[in-house]
């Protein structure tokens, strides 16, 4: 029982009280309440405090009064089933249902604009998340360790959506990464330790690029940053040691309106390409590993004319490929001459050499003494292979 006195009550306060059922506040307790089932809540019950570990309901309702579900209120509960949240809840705060093991189904209201870090982390039984589209912005490993997340069904080519949010992304993707048409937010640490990635666009409608979202991604040279972003987290692109440019679709005005985040020392240090062009980009090649001998010619596409006095340069970040522009620029045959990874860009400059937009395409050479006897003997008998061009109608 809490008395009338208490003014205030820890975060942790009740961790790990595993044998506790209810929580009973006194009804003159100026800054606390608790309710029928012996949860806490502040004053006004808008606020979630604390759901007691012991008790052994295995549903509950919110009350409609919650706006907020605080840190940990419900952490470690490992009873309860379902929750039903209400229409109104704002925001679900940072481990709010961590390790609710048995907890089986989620629907997030389209009243709640952010989910915090480790929201549903471990809740091992969750198989059903439904997110509305008006949630904003999602933390750092909300959802890994539960249901949803060890469940390899889930993922699509190394990706876990849960919605239209994306929530984390396979270490093994690389290359250039398209996020889909349709997504709303980039969840925290969604691409964390992706050392593959080269370069990674964002579409038009996605409203936050969450905290530490990028860390750890190497090889990150370029990010496509569409007008609809408002919010970038805390060390979104923390250790992206390659990283070069910022294609921004929006003015340099709309760039200053984003919410950044003040511990973002890797972004600050990039260049950023303000009302970048997004028609622009390489055709997805019908091949990506090429043999010594062989070589493949790859394309710009361009979904208008070239501006004025525009022209487009090519170039490699090594040197194991040779590259070989068309007089216009808008192909490049490239041909093998070491082993290993290259990154290709095509690059658009204006009449002034200012950059337009810029795409990219990661690939991969194989050379070796029985290649290079094997394409002597070919280059013989004119057996050499050119791959004619990129497939089209296919887009990253």
């Amino acid at each position: 029982k809490i008395p009338q006195s208490v003014i205030y009550i820890g975060k942790y306060a009740f961790d790990e009280c595993n044998s506790l059922a209810s929580i009973d506040v006194d009804e003159n307790n100026q800054k606390y309440s608790s309710d029928e089932y012996g949860v806490l809540f502040n004053k006004d019950k808008t606020e979630i405090i604390r759901y007691p570990i012991g008790n052994m309901r295995t549903k509950y309702t919110l009350p409609d009064s919650v706006v907020n579900i605080g840190d940990w209120s419900f952490d470690n509960c490992r009873n309860l089933v379902v929750v039903i949240i209400p229409d109104g809840v704002k925001k679900i705060g940072c481990g709010a249902f961590e390790s609710c093991e048995s907890l089986t189904s989620i629907t997030i209201p389209n009243s709640v604009v952010s989910i915090g870090d480790w929201a549903f982390c471990e809740c091992y039984d969750l198989t059903s998340v439904n997110i509305s589209d008006g949630v904003e912005r999602i933390g750092v490993c909300a959802f890994d360790g539960s249901g949803i997340y060890t469940n390899p069904s889930n993922w699509e080519d190394g990706v876990l959506y849960i919605g239209n949010h994306l929530i984390a992304v396979d270490f093994f993707v690389t290359g250039k990464y398209v996020v889909k048409q349709g997504t709303k937010t980039i969840a925290g640490c969604a691409f964390g330790g992706c050392f593959g990635i080269t370069n990674v666009v964002i579409p038009e409608g996605v409203k936050s690029i969450g905290e530490d979202a990028f860390e750890y991604c190497y090889s990150l040279e370029t990010v496509i940053i569409p007008e609809s972003v408002k919010y970038i987290g805390n060390l979104a692109f923390d250790v992206c040691e390659n990283l070069t440019y910022i294609g921004y679709a929006g003015t340099e005005e709309k760039w200053n309106e984003i919410e950044i985040d003040s511990d973002n020392e890797y972004l600050f240090a990039t260049e950023v390409i303000f009302s970048f062009d997004t028609g622009f980009e390489i055709r997805k090649p019908s091949v990506t590993t090429i043999v010594y001998g062989d070589r493949i010619i790859l394309h710009a596409d361009y979904d208008k004319e070239l501006p004025e006095g525009a022209y487009i340069v090519w170039s490699a970040n090594n040197g194991n490929f040779s590259l070989s522009p068309s007089e216009d620029g808008m192909s490049c045959t490239v041909s093998p001459q070491k082993r290993g990874n290259t990154v290709i860009s095509a690059t658009m400059y204006d009449e002034s050499g200012k950059i337009l937009s810029f795409d990219m395409q990661k690939m991969t050479a194989k050379v070796s003494f029985i290649y290079k006897l094997i394409a002597f003997f070919k280059n013989i008998f004119g057996l050499i292979k050119v791959i004619p061009q990129a497939m089209f109608g296919i887009k990253l």
